[in-house]
């Protein structure tokens, strides 16, 4: 009963604290894990920058697109802004 109860705390833990996103390049796409800065129920993140298509600028995105981005940073890259300017975009493209 035991090990249940500290298996069950780890995965809980690992969910809150571990995060994925899918490289989008064409010749070589993978999954690429990290530890995320703040914990949350989200797992599965998305990374506009990996994939070799023109990047749009700040007035070019969507309102999904956005969060997404403002999703990424905060929970991959712990910058938590958001995104009212270019230079807020660029800070998060940068890194």
């Amino acid at each position: 009963m035991k090990s249940i109860l500290i298996s069950a705390t780890l995965i809980i833990i690992a969910h809150l604290y571990v995060g994925y996103y899918v490289s989008l390049d064409f010749e070589d796409p993978r999954l690429e894990i990290f530890i995320k800065k703040h914990p949350t129920l989200q797992v599965r993140f998305e990374n506009i920058y990996t994939s070799e298509e023109e990047r749009k600028p700040l007035n070019d995105l969507s309102t999904a697109e956005l969060i997404m981005v403002r999703n990424y940073c905060k929970f991959r890259l712990g910058i938590d802004k958001q995104l009212r300017s270019q230079d807020d975009l660029d800070a998060c493209k940068a890194r």
